[in-house]
């Protein structure tokens, strides 16, 4: 059940127009199907859980854990409806490559006891729909080890998976091993033409699964971090969130140096008086 319904809210995540209408709300999942809801923060521990999510930070962060078998811990957070950006200014929003990205990172623990199986599992998802479109990036991370009755590992595995790049969503993995995985999910060119709404889902679902003497942690406390870079020269102000804070993780691209010197020179030159040079 904690399996499927993993994938349930995955499927969920890759296809924004289901999500439910009205203001941008996030989730925290643990326990298998404990859900909770909140317009802006998730802070949740407990046996084997911990999720800590802020939507203004733009941070999605969790950890699992299963100190003793047979038991799955799942620690699941992420946008339960989508974050809506609607561009009310005059002029297109263009958002060249990697401008809205997600960045994962986390940690695996898997004991090491005689008779033991044990397995962490990580899955990140960012998805983003304009005007009925869908770009999706997903990536899937599995580690595995048994260990047999003399103490000697019996089998490891090590999967890594682009699962989904859908309309030019990126996997772009930087590291996957049995003790560590990092990648970062990145979002193609996107217009959003003025009056036009682009909707972002994004989820982080780590789980930890110990069998008979087996021990697994997924740890996730570190990120996910969600990026949203505007274009130089393209007014903040001109976008409108349904998010009912300002939104940290929405920057600007700064103006080059050259730029912010030039009214200087200008005021020096104006200044000058006459006949001094």
């Amino acid at each position: 059940m904690q399996t499927l319904t993993r994938w349930l809210l995955i499927a969920a995540l890759a296809l924004p127009c289901a999500s439910p209408a009205g203001a941008v709300t996030v989730f925290g999942q643990f326990d298998g199907n404990t859900v909770v809801i909140d317009p802006l923060r998730i802070d949740l521990a407990g046996s084997g859980y911990e999720i800590k999510t802020d939507l203004a930070a733009g941070t999605f962060r969790s950890r699992a854990a299963s100190p003793a078998g047979p038991r799955t811990q799942n620690a699941y957070t992420g946008t339960l409806s989508p974050l809506r950006l609607t561009n009310n200014g005059t002029n297109p929003l263009i958002l060249p490559p990697g401008f809205v990205s997600m960045h994962v990172h986390g940690t695996y623990a898997l004991g090491s006891r005689a008779e033991s199986q044990q397995s962490a599992t990580s899955s990140g998802v960012l998805s983003v729909s304009i005007a009925g479109v869908q770009t999706v990036a997903r990536a899937d991370h599995t580690v595995s080890r048994i260990v047999l009755e003399n103490g000697n590992v019996g089998g490891e595995s090590n999967t890594f998976d682009a699962a989904i790049e859908l309309n030019g969503g990126q996997v772009v993995p930087i590291t996957a091993s049995m003790s560590e995985v990092e990648y970062q999910l990145l979002m193609p060119r996107l217009v959003v033409d003025p009056g036009q709404t682009l909707s972002l889902t994004l989820l982080l679902a780590p789980s930890a699964a110990a069998f008979a003497n087996g021990i697994a942690s997924a740890d996730f406390l570190n990120t996910a971090e969600l990026s949203v870079r505007l274009p130089r020269g393209f007014p903040r102000d001109a976008i409108d969130t349904d998010a009912s804070v300002p939104l940290g993780f929405i920057t600007a691209v700064p103006l080059p140096a050259s730029l912010w010197l030039m009214p200087c020179a200008l005021a020096l030159l104006c200044g000058r008086r006459p006949g001094l040079h």
